[in-house]
């Protein structure tokens, strides 16, 4: 419920900063929590794949990066999942994400890792093949750059590939971490909205139109209690209605 998901949040928040100050036994634990409470909320589990891989606990990592894409596909898994193996050439990278798509086939972030994938390893039929179900099921300016790449590089047809450049810049754009109570757009998940400071307002989604921001925007402190009971009260306070418009955060707060 709301209140498992609140916990969770917190929890993943107090892990990332953990994990910045360099406590990963601390980052580790809480992180694991979060993710065992929300397995959706990908911060959590991508950190706790990161810091398991670096301490050569790879099984467990996988683990937990299968469980977190089960719930919720994300770059920033795919991220780690890379990370597990960093010596792996391409195509042994193409046929472990084979394998961590296959366990949600038809979503847009398993096609887009697919595509990459291929793209990296020179499959170009793999590729095309994923590239193409996007642009008619979930077009974006990602999808189009892609295809532009696969034209330059399996055909070197550089007009094919300047025609999907042009389709890209009027194309949705890319999904990205957005606020649900303002609209706001920031480029890495936080516990709270930098633009109207709503706790776990962000969500991954198509952003709306919206201009971007010179300004590096900040986030609002979480509680620092330890108790969880002050923080859940505390974060509740701050889910206030907002009224500034939708914009574009830099920098909104600790990758997961």
């Amino acid at each position: 419920g709301g209140r498992r998901r609140r916990r969770a949040v917190l929890l993943a928040a107090r892990a990332l900063a953990a994990h910045a100050d360099g406590r990963d036994v601390e980052a580790l634990t809480r992180a694991r929590k979060a993710h065992d409470l929300a397995p959706g909320l990908v911060a959590a589990g991508a950190l706790a794949a990161r810091v398991l891989a670096a301490a050569g606990r790879r099984r467990a990592a996988t683990k937990v990066i299968e469980a977190a894409w089960d719930a919720a596909p994300h770059p920033l898994l795919v991220e780690a999942h890379a990370a597990l193996a960093p010596k792996e050439n391409a195509m042994q990278r193409l046929k472990r994400v084979e394998r961590l798509a296959a366990r949600r086939p038809e979503h847009p972030e398993s096609r887009l890792a697919l595509a990459e994938a291929a793209l990296a390893a020179e499959v170009w039929g793999a590729a095309r093949a994923q590239l193409t179900a996007l642009a008619e099921a979930h077009p974006s300016r990602r999808v189009f750059r892609l295809l532009a790449r696969l034209e330059e590089s399996e055909n070197d047809d550089t007009a094919a590939a300047r025609s999907w450049l042009w389709r890209a810049a009027s194309a949705p754009g890319d999904a990205a971490w957005v606020c649900g109570k303002c609209g706001a757009v920031a480029s890495e998940w936080a516990p709270r909205c930098a633009a109207c400071a709503a706790f776990d307002g962000l969500a991954w989604k198509t952003p709306p139109a919206v201009d971007v921001l010179d300004a590096p925007g900040t986030v609002a402190a979480l509680p620092s209690a330890p108790a969880e009971e002050g923080a859940e009260k505390a974060a509740a306070g701050a889910d206030a209605p907002a009224e500034t418009p939708p914009v574009v955060v830099d920098g909104a707060g600790a990758r997961g």
